[in-house]
């Protein structure tokens, strides 16, 4: 008869280094082949699975409460510096804008229409001939008040200072509101 024959029964095991496990905890050895001892989770044992080791009880809970306020402020710290340079960037971009402007600007100056004496003393009327030629002097053949072509026996009126033509009725209505001739703008001498 061998010794395992014997074996059949529980078997009460003793050893000489004491193990001291917590109440959800049994002892027992760490392997099949070793005499060391260590202390192993009841509730994983129970549930079928292969004893473990226990290990140390996390701190997970204080881990999450030091961690996640820990990334809002790196985050906090990030947007600020952000925002700091992107307002530093604002106000040295406005402050080349100011700087390039001229100090001694005049303030601009408005002409005003005119009234129909002076449109009529200082602004001269051309008729066009029967043939629709134009003189030499009217170098476009389209009034540039209305887009419309030059016709004849149409009147036109001249601007002196700059020579250019429009018809007498399309110049008169500009000139009553501005003073100036609407191709080049030049205001009258």
């Amino acid at each position: 008869m061998g010794i395992s024959d014997g074996l059949q029964s529980d078997v009460l095991l003793r050893w000489d280094t004491p193990c001291y496990c917590e109440a959800d905890q049994f002892c027992g050895f760490v392997t099949d082949m070793d005499l060391d001892v260590t202390c192993y989770n009841t509730s994983y044992y129970i549930s079928g699975g292969n004893p473990t080791p226990s290990e140390p009880k996390s701190n997970y809970p204080l881990q999450v409460i030091l961690v996640v306020p820990a990334i809002f402020f790196f985050i906090y710290i990030a947007l600020s510096v952000y925002k700091n340079r992107m307002a530093q960037n604002n106000s040295h971009q406005s402050q080349i804008v100011t700087n390039t402007e001229p100090n001694n600007r005049e303030p601009p100056s408005f002409a005003f229409g005119l009234d129909h004496s002076t449109i009529e003393e200082k602004y001269p009327k051309i008729q066009l001939a029967e043939s629709g030629q134009l003189a030499k002097s009217i170098i476009d053949n389209v009034c540039s008040i209305c887009l419309s072509e030059y016709k004849p026996m149409e009147t036109l009126r001249s601007i002196p200072q700059c020579n250019h033509h429009f018809h007498a009725d399309c110049i008169d209505v500009w000139l009553k509101m501005n003073a100036t001739c609407p191709l080049c703008r030049n205001l009258p001498v």
